[in-house]
């Protein structure tokens, strides 16, 4: 599955973000800006650790080994990985993952609320 808009979420949601990188951090930001009833717990990254704006991130087995109740996992990496990725995530029994499609890369940071509105 594909998130596309970022109204496709239901209010409130708790999520990861799989990806630490440039894609994980505008997703990041744009959840920020457009859906502030979102918590974003972390970023789930497999070569990066620490903290990303503040939010830990955590690694592949930090993420098994510790109790996550969340509603979504989105993938914000090139999509040349996200196969590799959503397989990944099927063998470990991880269903409630999408594949960002939403970007918003306003190098200018003129966001607006209505921006999407279609």
């Amino acid at each position: 599955m594909y998130l596309n808009r970022l109204d496709q979420l239901e209010e409130k949601s708790k999520i990861y973000i799989y990806g630490a990188g440039s894609h994980g951090y505008i997703l990041n930001k744009s959840i920020k800006f457009y859906r502030p009833d979102i918590t974003v717990l972390g970023f789930i990254d497999s070569y990066k650790s620490g903290e990303l704006s503040m939010i830990p991130i955590y690694s592949i087995d930090q993420f098994f080994n510790s109790v996550n109740i969340y509603n979504y996992i989105l993938i914000a990496t090139n999509s040349n990985y996200w196969n590799e990725i959503g397989d990944f995530f099927i063998k470990n029994n991880i269903k409630n993952y999408l594949n960002n499609t939403f970007y918003d890369f306003d190098i200018y940071g003129k966001k607006k609320v209505n921006k999407f509105d279609s």
